[in-house]
């Protein structure tokens, strides 16, 4: 008996790469760690911080690793 399938094969590009996006987030959470030992740090992720104490205004700007005061 032969069965037959309806099943149709979809080859797509993917325009990603897993390392990089790997490399990444690690890189991030290693800039983080900073941000994690400091007083007050309650929550921190690879982008942002929660934190009960002011920031250095040397560590706040609008420039690319600077932190951004969002209330």
């Amino acid at each position: 008996m032969i069965c037959e399938s309806n099943i149709k094969s979809t080859n797509r590009i993917v325009l990603s790469n897993g390392a990089i996006a790997a490399a990444v987030t690690a890189y991030a959470r290693i800039h983080m760690i900073y941000y994690k030992l400091l007083p007050g740090t309650v929550y921190t992720d690879t982008d942002s911080i929660f934190t009960t104490e002011e920031l250095s205004e040397h560590l706040i700007g609008p420039g690319l690793g600077l932190m951004k005061v969002e209330w």
